[in-house]
């Protein structure tokens, strides 16, 4: 009986692998299918220059969206990362140049203190949600409108700054054998955040907490502990993205929505997260789907700039796609 129970146990595991294979591998495809219509439709699109400009954009919202996607895979949800990246992205401008003490000292002090920033957030979203039992959409939404106050009051509610040349180096020019890298970066932050969930004790008791969190808890994983570590790393991750985009818009145009600002920081992350198989209940997904989704979103949203679609119709397309593979995804889950 325990031979069997072992072996229904591993064909359950390898199927749901196979799923999960199925998927990437659909998104691949979906990827290099609108890697040949964008060639037909916009000049240049498969030149050198295009795809690196692509891909580097495509790192900015994938950095950011691993973040979003080892908090839902806890069951949870980030709404103030979009306005934690924007904010940060503007004081860090200030901080690199208009602060005197930090304007004169070394880029990585600013950097440091960026990420400083950052990890308490996430930290104070992480331990209001896991000690103080506040649902993690109301703790964030009032995060969200907290940073977007602060960052008003701070930047007077203009940007003011620029990005450090280190930064601009990194993320405008800086290549290894013709690769960005920035690209690089992103590439070796999934892999180790793949290892990580894919292998180690922390990462399985993230799947845990996401599928069941009560049962979790009475097998002895620290369900609270958790939930503080990968809200603070969401912090970690709304930090690099905050800097990449910086050294790519120099000096970042802050625009308030009414629902405070970086909305489509937000939003993408979202998207990027749903569209790559992570799922809001918790427990299903994984980064490098994740990071597939990134390549797939960031190519469909330079193909709809480039064919003249504004700010709405970029906002159109991502809550669709946010809707659409939600809807898909419970039809699954009713069969």
């Amino acid at each position: 009986m325990i031979r069997k129970g072992k072996r229904n146990v591993k064909s359950e595991e390898e199927n749901a692998f196979a799923k999960i294979r199925m998927e990437y591998l659909v998104l691949l495809g979906a990827f290099i299918m609108l890697m040949i219509i964008g060639g037909f439709f916009i000049p240049n699109f498969w030149t050198e220059g295009y795809q690196k400009e692509l891909f580097k954009r495509a790192a900015i919202v994938g950095t950011l969206a691993i973040g979003q996607t080892i908090v839902m895979l806890t069951g949870g949800v980030d709404l103030s990362i979009g306005s934690l990246t924007m904010g940060l992205a503007v004081i860090g401008a200030v901080l690199f140049r208009e602060t005197p003490i930090l304007s004169e000292c070394p880029w990585w002090i600013p950097t440091l203190i960026i990420f400083l920033i950052g990890a308490l957030t996430g930290s104070v979203n992480g331990l209001g949600i896991a000690l103080a039992k506040i649902p993690p959409i109301i703790m964030t939404l009032g995060m969200m409108t907290t940073i977007s106050g602060i960052t008003l009051v701070y930047t007077k509610g203009f940007a003011r700054g620029g990005a450090h040349p280190v930064i601009i180096e990194f993320v405008r020019v800086s290549e290894i054998i013709g690769i960005p890298s920035v690209v690089i970066m992103w590439v070796i932050v999934t892999l180790i955040m793949w290892f990580v969930l894919r292998f180690t004790t922390y990462g399985r008791e993230i799947y845990a907490v996401g599928s069941n969190p009560i049962a979790s808890h009475f097998a002895g994983v620290h369900v609270k502990k958790i939930i503080v570590i990968v809200y603070t790393l969401a912090g970690i991750f709304a930090a690099a993205s905050s800097l990449l985009y910086l050294g790519r818009v120099l000096a970042p145009n802050l625009s308030v929505a009414p629902a405070g600002i970086g909305l489509d920081f937000l939003l993408s992350s979202f998207a990027v997260s749903v569209l790559g198989g992570t799922t809001f209940r918790g427990g299903e997904g994984g980064v490098i789907g994740t990071f597939i989704a990134a390549l797939l979103y960031g190519n469909i949203r330079g193909i709809l700039v480039a064919l003249g679609f504004g700010t709405p119709g970029i906002l159109i397309f991502t809550g669709l796609i946010i809707l659409m593979v939600s809807v898909i995804k419970q039809m699954k889950i009713k069969k």
